[in-house]
């Protein structure tokens, strides 16, 4: 009889604890970035330090890497298999830059119409500065490139090593050299890959913790337009295309990227997430059994078109281009069909140097104001991040279709393709149609550029003044031999000629004050002086006799210096530069862009409110008819229109602008000079002039005139910095 043993159970384990994948680790800090932002503000600022050193352990090994990869992989290559690759993956990329240029132009309809003016830029005044293709692309020094994080130009070098190493015999110790280096630098790469989500964490609270929600306030129509471009592009367009010409689902591209997404998103990095992409293709292929040497190697094929198509612009910068339209329409001037051909071009070559190249090119190139820039900086922060996912997508559509079509696993799936195509065109239907939709409502009777300059107001308390009502004699008669400036001393008046419609220089605002540029400077003239104010009104044509009759003792309303003025007067030394234009409707601004076009128009009428820049019209423009006006706003409310162009200084039309924002202001590029600025005085007073000659440079080297000149011209206006928003001050108080 068999004793048997008495079984016991194994002791009770404590059930092993699931590990986070690293993309749920990644999301979690982003999630407690973002909530750690909004909870401490501004307190957070100090976290950018360990998002910056993140980045930088990231960037560390991605040139190398780069460079190895690229040589070595291109060198195991033969001949024919280095021409099918190269010629294949260019249709691919041609096909993917198509589809997103025409994503962008397409995107551009769901902005409405609307009319608006601004103040004037210096962008008019700026040549277009093109982006420096040699030293993008030509490797003149590869050292200097790889110090300068010059991309192309290493790409290039190694592409001419690798075609090098083609042709070698007995290569094959070098490759495998190369292999173990890069190797090693993925290796590195991963540890510092596993630091994620505490740069993601650091990254994302300094972020949430200082944007304020006003910087974003303007700029909703690029946002909500840049959110659903990106959206459509890197969770539909780009998986589908992929599942419609390989052998890979949608569902395994989006789980192949995920990580990747996630973390480009996260730090604002397409090149940090190379290693990832690499190796998650690689993946994908080894699933399907294809790698080895009778599939062409497959995995060498990854490694190569990586690297290879990094240099060139992908979808997530291409989409910035959308912030032109964008700009030209919250401008009140959108591009029109025919100019969408030159801007593509310009953009998609401009691009390889990157946004912060390309966009300032762009602008100049569209004619838009330098200064929508910032609008671009700001909009960067978050449309930077999204357009690094689509960055991504964009690298693993390229390589998983090129790598298909190389190694012969393409599959063409119509069925696929066609449903894509329906299904995409429904869907930009409807993004377009309801982003437009929205905009109109958001925007319709919300143009307050007229109340920006309407509600301006000094930016000096004013010294004691009051202003006339009409021009009369001065109640004080100079003294036989006095000066005024004697005089002004003796009694302490000034009496200052003014012209209320001569916008922003000098004009009466809502509450009907006397404001403007050259108000302001006659209130610190004054305040020198220790004297009080009295404005007159004066007609810029009446100038001379204003100032013979002793009406005024000096003229101070934005007076372009002209040499019939000059025979009438005596005038300061230019205090500041202005620049001949032409205000003209928005759709006559292409006939004036240089004086050769505005000669062909037939029976050219110019409005004149000075008669002193007369002389100077007909010597450009012997052909036009003079008009000449006894008040700006004639050109603007006449029943009929009474000339083709009004001639302006365009800091003065950028300002009318805002009150009639259908006009715009043109400098044709013959007249792209400056046009001096200055005073009227009394001829037969020097000691006057003098003194004010000197007083207008003490005010230049004090930075007074800078001042104004940001205020009242490029209407720049300064706002006290408040402590952002966040729970710990604004919701718990612990903090004031």
């Amino acid at each position: 009889m068999t004793q048997k043993t008495a079984k016991t159970d194994p002791p009770d384990r404590p059930p092993e604890k699931r590990r986070l994948d690293l993309s749920s680790q990644i999301l979690i800090g982003l999630v407690m970035g973002l909530a750690c932002g909004l909870f401490f503000g501004e307190y957070c600022d100090s976290l950018k330090v360990i998002g910056e050193v993140f980045i930088g352990l990231l960037q560390m090994t991605v040139l190398p890497y780069l460079t190895v990869a690229m040589v070595s992989n291109i060198g195991r290559l033969s001949f024919a298999q280095g021409k099918t690759l190269f010629l294949k993956g260019a249709v691919v990329l041609l096909l993917l830059w198509g589809i997103v240029l025409l994503a962008v132009v397409t995107t551009a309809l769901a902005f409405p119409e609307m009319e608006t003016g601004s103040f004037f830029s210096t962008t008019v005044l700026e040549e277009p500065t093109p982006p420096d293709l040699l030293r993008l692309f030509v490797p003149f020094n590869v050292f200097n490139a790889l110090t300068q994080e010059v991309v192309p130009a290493v790409v290039v070098f190694c592409i001419f090593m690798g075609l090098a190493l083609m042709g070698i015999e007995g290569k094959q110790p070098i490759i495998n050299l190369l292999d173990v280096i890069s190797h090693a630098l993925m290796r590195v790469n991963g540890y510092v890959v596993k630091l994620t989500p505490i740069g993601v964490f650091a990254m994302l609270a300094s972020t949430a913790g200082t944007i304020t929600v006003e910087d974003f306030g303007r700029i909703q129509g690029y946002l909500i337009a840049y959110t659903l471009l990106v959206g459509a592009l890197a969770f539909w367009v780009f998986p589908s295309l992929v599942a419609a010409l390989t052998p890979f689902t949608y569902r395994e591209v989006i789980r192949a990227s995920k990580t990747a997404l996630i973390t480009a998103f996260a730090t604002g990095k397409v090149l940090i997430v190379l290693p990832m992409l690499i190796e998650s293709s690689k993946e994908l292929f080894n699933s399907r059994g294809t790698s080895g040497a009778e599939n062409n190697l497959p995995e060498a094929t990854v490694d190569v078109l990586f690297p290879l198509a990094y240099p060139f612009p992908h979808a997530g910068k291409l989409v910035g281009l959308l912030f032109i339209p964008f700009a030209a329409w919250f401008l009140g001037n959108p591009l029109g069909p025919g100019d969408y051909p030159a801007f593509l071009g310009a953009g998609l070559l401009s691009y390889f140097g990157g946004p912060v190249v390309a966009t300032p090119f762009l602008l100049e190139l569209a004619q838009l104001p330098s200064d929508m820039m910032q609008l671009f900086l700001v909009s960067g922060i978050y449309c930077g991040r999204l357009g690094d996912l689509l960055g991504v997508m964009h690298l693993m559509t390229f390589t998983l279709i090129t790598t298909a079509a190389v190694t012969g696993l393409r599959r063409i799936n119509v069925g696929a393709l066609a449903r894509g195509s329906v299904v995409t065109a429904v869907l930009a239907l409807v993004c377009i149609l309801g982003t437009r939709d929205y905009l109109t409502r958001t925007f319709e009777g919300t143009y307050q550029k007229t109340d920006v300059l309407n509600a301006m107001t000094a930016i000096d308390e004013p010294v004691e003044f009051i202003v006339l009502e009409s021009s009369e004699p001065n109640p004080v008669p100079l003294e036989t031999g006095q000066s005024r400036l004697e005089r002004l001393i003796q009694h302490g008046v000034l009496r200052v000629g003014f012209d209320p419609q001569q916008f922003p220089f000098s004009f009466f605002n809502r509450k009907g004050d006397l404001v403007g540029f050259d108000v302001e400077m006659a209130h610190e003239f004054a305040r020198e002086a220790d004297a009080r104010i009295e404005f007159v009104p004066v007609n810029v044509n009446e100038v001379k006799e204003s100032l013979e009759a002793d009406h005024v003792d000096i003229i101070m309303s934005g007076l372009p210096a002209t040499l019939g003025r000059a025979a009438e007067t005596a005038i300061s030394v230019p205090y500041l530069d202005a620049h001949p234009a032409f205000l003209v409707l928005d759709k006559d601004k292409s006939d004036f862009e240089s004086l050769e076009l505005i000669r062909r128009r037939e029976n050219m009428v110019l409005a004149l409110a000075d008669e002193t820049i007369t002389l100077a019209a007909r010597r450009h423009l012997p052909q036009a008819t003079i008009r000449n006006l006894t008040a700006i706003s004639e050109f603007f409310e006449s029943p009929e229109p009474i000339a083709d162009a009004l001639v302006i200084s365009a800091e003065a039309g950028s300002a009318w602008t805002l009150i009639y924002p259908n006009y715009s202001v043109v400098i044709p590029r013959e007249l792209r000079g400056g046009l001096p600025l200055v005073y009227a005085l009394p001829r037969d007073d020097r000691t006057f002039q003098n003194f004010m000659n000197h007083w207008i440079e003490l005010t230049r080297r004090d930075g007074t005139i800078d001042r104004l000149y940001d205020y009242w011209i490029l209407g720049r206006q300064e706002k006290a910095r408040t402590p952002r928003w966040s729970i710990i001050r604004n919701v718990l108080g612990w903090v004031n």
